[in-house]
């Protein structure tokens, strides 16, 4: 019976250790955001917080206003706790409105994220794609209230991020379209295309229906194409 030397545990428990410090090495080094931003940046340091204060200005435009509010109403929906004024504790997340340029491409936001959480976007898509990232994030930090400080910029890596279900094959019932557009929504998705109808040799009937960057998939869709081929 082959019995292993002490040396051979040894080394095991040495190789194990290496693979668990790459590995961690290598966790510090990405971070859990679909789709992954182009640039994070961590500072090393964690911020620790029990509630959030959301700020932006008053002189905002309606389509602004309501993008912001149902953002904090998807926090609450995290189970995070919402207050109205700065305080011990509390992760303040100030967005700023004047969509100044930020990177080459279009659509690109910014966020520093630490207690005093800074959030800039040089177009309003980029906002909403900015509250799409923030709340990826704190849903990871709704158990703890634990997060890594860090520097966030990204821009959007596809012209039109767009998913196709072809319901002429597989048929969805209206509560799983739904689950499909709050899924789109969460990962900065904002066209479908429905196949309607497939007929061997004859034409294909499709619909494309775009979410106008509206973050709730409650709110009803427009439809801005509708063509048979």
């Amino acid at each position: 019976m082959y019995n292993p030397s002490p040396n051979f545990h040894e080394k095991l428990t040495l190789i194990f250790i290496v693979a668990l410090v790459h590995f961690c090495a290598l966790a510090q080094h990405s971070i859990n955001i679909v789709p992954a931003p182009q640039q994070w940046n961590p500072t090393g340091s964690q911020i620790h917080f029990k509630a959030i204060h959301v700020k932006f200005p008053s002189d905002i435009n309606n389509k602004e206003q309501l993008l912001l509010h149902r953002f904090k109403l998807e926090l609450i929906d995290l189970e995070i706790p919402l207050v109205d004024a700065p305080g011990d504790s509390v992760l303040n997340l100030e967005f700023d409105t004047a969509y100044l340029n930020i990177k080459a491409q279009e659509d690109a936001y910014q966020i520093e994220l630490g207690m005093n959480t800074a959030i800039k976007a040089d177009s309003y898509t980029g906002l909403v794609h900015a509250t799409r990232t923030l709340l990826q994030l704190f849903s990871q930090a709704n158990q703890n209230g634990k997060l890594s400080a860090c520097t966030i910029i990204d821009s959007p890596q596809y012209e039109k991020p767009i998913l196709m279900i072809d319901m002429a094959r597989k048929f969805f019932t209206v509560d799983e379209l739904k689950n499909f557009i709050r899924i789109m929504a969460w990962v900065k998705m904002n066209e479908v295309h429905y196949i309607l109808v497939i007929i061997p040799g004859e034409v294909t009937v499709y619909t494309a229906w775009k979410a106008k960057n509206i973050p709730n998939s409650q709110q009803k869709m427009a439809i801005i194409a509708g063509k048979i081929l």
